[in-house]
C-alpha cells in the first residue's frame, strides 16, 4: 500500500458489510492515533514518518478513545438518549433482518450477549449515531451476500452515510478489556472519498458543523466520566476496577512501558 495519506485514511472507521459475522470490521478500525504516540509527544507516526497535527489539518478526525465496561456504557448510554439529538442504530444487521434502531438502555446492552458463529461472544458493540437534522433522512442500505459463504443467507443491511457518527462499546474478552471508540468523517474526507463511495449519498448534504458540535458535547461527555487515563485514553469506572484486578487495558498491559494515572480529586 502507497504511504500517501489518502490511502492510510481510508482504512479508518471502515467496516465489511460483506462479512457474514454482523459486528465484523477489517480487523480493528485503523486510527491516526494507534502508535502508542498517543498525544504524549504530539505528533503521529504514519507509514514511517512523524507528522505534525498542524500538517495533517483538516484531515484529523475527532475520536475519543476510552476504555469503559456495560455499567459505564449504561451510563454513557442513558445520558445519550436524554440528550436527545441524535439516533442510534447497529451498524449492520444480522443476517436476512431489518437493521435496528435501539430506543432504550437496555437494547444496546442486550447486545453484548449476542454471539458469533464460532460461539464467541461480541468483544465490541458497534453503533452508528445520525444526528438530527444533520443529514438527509435515515435510509439503511442493502448488501449483497453470497450464499454459499454465509449459510444461504443473501442480503443484509448496513447503516452508512458520511455524517454517521460511530461509538464502538468494547467489552471484556478473552486476553483482557477490549478499548471503546468515538470518530466520524470530517468535511475534507469526505469529499476526497465521495468518488471512491459512489454509493453514499452527496456529503454536502451533510451539516459537518452541527456533526461535530455533537460529537465534542460526546466525547466531553466521556471524559468527564473517566476518572483515570492511560495514554491519552479515558478509564472510566468499572474499567478501572478491571485494571486494578490486574485485567489489561488492551493494548496496554501492567508490565509495559504506558502508565495508568489517576485524575487529581
Amino acid at each position: 500500500m502507497s504511504c500517501g495519506l489518502p490511502e492510510f485514511l481510508v482504512l479508518v472507521g471502515l467496516t465489511n458489510p460483506f462479512s457474514c459475522e454482523p459486528q465484523e470490521s477489517f480487523g480493528r478500525p485503523i486510527r491516526l492515533r494507534e502508535f502508542w504516540l498517543d498525544g504524549l509527544l504530539g505528533t503521529w507516526l504514519l507509514c514511517g514518518h512523524v507528522l505534525s497535527k498542524q500538517w495533517l489539518g483538516d484531515w484529523i478526525m475527532p475520536n475519543c478513545d476510552f476504555y469503559a465496561v456495560p455499567p459505564d456504557h449504561e451510563q454513557l448510554l442513558d445520558w445519550l438518549l436524554r440528550e436527545g439529538t441524535c439516533r442510534i442504530f447497529e451498524l449492520s444487521s444480522k443476517l436476512e433482518e431489518p437493521l435496528r434502531e435501539f430506543c432504550t438502555v437496555a437494547d444496546v446492552l442486550s447486545e453484548f450477549s449476542s454471539t458469533y458463529s464460532n460461539g464467541d461472544k461480541y468483544n465490541t458493540v458497534h453503533l452508528q449515531l445520525y444526528v438530527l437534522n444533520a443529514g438527509p433522512p435515515f435510509i439503511p442500505r442493502r448488501v449483497s451476500l453470497d450464499p454459499q459463504e454465509c449459510d444461504g443467507a443473501t442480503f443484509r443491511f448496513v447503516a452508512e452515510g458520511w455524517g454517521l457518527v460511530q461509538l464502538y462499546l468494547g467489552s471484556l474478552g478473552k486476553r483482557g478489556l477490549h478499548d471503546s471508540h468515538t470518530n466520524h468523517n470530517s468535511m475534507k474526507r469526505a469529499e476526497a472519498w465521495a468518488p471512491v463511495k459512489p454509493e453514499m449519498r452527496s456529503f454536502e448534504s451533510w451539516d459537518f458543523k452541527k456533526i461535530t458540535a455533537f460529537s465534542s458535547r460526546l466525547n466531553r461527555q466521556i471524559r468527564k466520566m473517566g476518572i483515570a487515563k492511560i495514554a491519552s485514553r479515558a478509564v472510566l469506572p468499572g474499567a478501572l476496577r478491571l485494571w486494578e484486578e490486574g485485567v489489561p487495558l488492551l493494548p496496554f498491559h501492567h508490565d509495559g512501558p504506558v502508565s495508568l494515572l489517576r485524575k487529581e480529586a
